[in-house]
């Protein structure tokens, strides 16, 4: 073997544990476990392209959205204030990732996350984990009504791993 082959092989297997995540143990064992006993939650949408706001699909309109459904399903909302003073601070982030295309249709992607602040035991600091995720949703629409539909079907996997673990 020579060594770009060798050089390519340690890339290889770099990438490979890369891409695994760190959570396949909670997944094996129950994935929403991390959920269980939440209090509430502090909403982050990351911000979107200004092109697309443009078009009608603004970060505040799906900041509302995810705050209504979180509120009907019973799962209080904490203020970015607050939520620094739970312990985890636990957040719910969600990305719209969309591009227009020159056809005036877009592409997106939409992930969720749940992250929440986490101290390792050998360490002396705070961390930043995500603890619950959903694969991303990739798409190709021509209407901005249909990407805010699919984000708020993301939530709602949130939601109703947030109930499977948390029934009153």
């Amino acid at each position: 073997m020579n060594s770009y082959h060798r050089i390519a092989l340690i890339w290889g297997v770099v990438m490979v544990f890369t891409l695994v995540k760190y959570d396949f143990f909670v997944l094996a064992q129950d994935e929403h476990a991390t959920l269980r006993g939440l209090q509430g939650v502090c909403v982050i949408v990351e911000q979107l392209n200004p092109e697309i706001e443009q078009d009608g699909l603004a970060r505040e309109q799906l900041q509302t959205d995810i705050e209504q459904k979180f509120r009907i399903a019973r799962i209080k909302v904490l203020s970015p204030e607050e939520v620094l003073q739970v312990k985890g601070g636990p957040t719910f982030y969600l990305h719209v990732n969309v591009l227009k295309l020159r056809s005036g249709c877009y592409v997106y992607n939409i992930s969720t996350k749940f992250i929440e602040r986490v101290f390792p035991e050998r360490a002396s600091y705070l961390i930043a984990a995500v603890t619950w995720e959903k694969p991303e949703l990739l798409g190709f629409n021509c209407e901005l009504s249909h990407i805010r539909a699919s984000a708020k079907k993301m939530v709602d996997r949130f939601i109703n791993a947030y109930s499977s673990v948390n029934s009153k």
